[in-house]
């Protein structure tokens, strides 16, 4: 726990189980209600496309892998980022990035992609469980297929990807994130006074 209060407190660890619990709570109490014939796959207008006997896989498979992928990126972001006592063995660097970072990049570039992986940990949750919630509905005769906030998460998930990938590159070639360089004198030719 003290290793988490590093990069964020530790409380906001439960936000995503908060979440994968309610999911669970949830399907649980709809799945008397499900239909025989659930869908199984949904095309990209939204619509179902494919459908399963229901089972408990059928019903219960969303929450199965929305747990599952929930627990995977909180366990690698807690003991492989956080706990890591040499974090360039786990970043992904090249050999020559290796050798040339300094620690403050390195502290820094560990320091974002925990918190990264944090925000990427929760958006992936919600996305899932939104899209688990909208099946639920389509089952019961509530809406027709998924909604367009299905999409929005797929995009919030693209924006959280591509700004990582720039973000860690700016600190590995500049150093420190930008908003915590030392500020320039703002005109060279003043002298330092003593």
């Amino acid at each position: 726990m003290k290793n988490i209060r590093k990069f964020y407190p530790p409380w906001i660890e439960l936000i995503p189980l908060l979440i994968v619990a309610l999911l669970w709570v949830y399907v649980a109490s709809s799945a008397g209600s499900l239909p025989d014939l659930l869908p199984s796959h949904f095309g990209l207008n939204g619509m179902p496309d494919r459908w399963a006997a229901k089972n408990f896989f059928s019903v219960y498979g969303y929450c199965i892998v929305t747990s599952f992928l929930c627990l995977l990126i909180q366990c690698l972001n807690i003991f492989l980022l956080i706990n890591a006592k040499d974090p360039r063995r786990v970043l992904n660097l090249s050999k020559k990035s290796v050798k040339e970072i300094s620690t403050e990049q390195v502290e820094a570039l560990r320091h974002f992609s925990v918190r990264n992986a944090y925000v990427f940990n929760l958006i992936l949750v919600c996305g899932l469980a939104f899209m688990t919630f909208n099946r639920v509905r389509v089952c019961l005769g509530y809406a027709d297929g998924l909604s367009l906030f299905n999409y929005i998460f797929l995009l919030l998930l693209f924006i959280a990807s591509v700004y990582f990938i720039l973000k860690s590159r700016v600190i590995t070639e500049f150093g420190a994130l930008p908003s915590s360089r030392p500020k320039k004198n703002p005109n060279p030719y003043e002298k330092k006074r003593r």
